[in-house]
């Protein structure tokens, strides 16, 4: 399965486009999500990607609909051979190989996006 540094680079260009389009700063923006600066410019970089919650988080702060964003997300991250390669149709399984994988990440350390 796709490992979270192949969503980073997507999730950036998504999350700057949403920035972009907002009529907040980006100060706005950190402490609506209670982080740092270093965080955000990391998400917006590629080089962090925040857990599910905080994407969840993140797509109701700019107005858009969580589970849209993450299937974008998702879709977009997968080329096709991999969608098929892994018996995935683009759609809602995607977002549970998302979940599933999210899950899987944080289930070792005690910490997931429901906390």
């Amino acid at each position: 399965m796709t490992d979270a540094h192949s969503y980073r680079p997507t999730f950036a260009r998504t999350l700057a486009a949403w920035q972009n389009k907002a009529p907040g700063t980006l100060d706005d923006l950190m402490v609506h999500m209670g982080v740092s600066r270093t965080t955000v410019v990391g998400w917006l970089s590629g080089e962090k990607m925040p857990g599910l919650a905080r994407i969840v988080r993140l797509a109701t702060y700019f107005d858009r609909d969580p589970e849209q964003a993450l299937l974008d997300i998702a879709t977009e991250s997968l080329r096709d051979d991999r969608l098929d390669n892994m018996g995935l149709r683009p759609g809602q399984d995607v977002l549970d190989a998302v979940l599933a994988h999210d899950l899987a990440a944080n289930w070792s350390n005690g910490t997931g996006w429901w906390q």
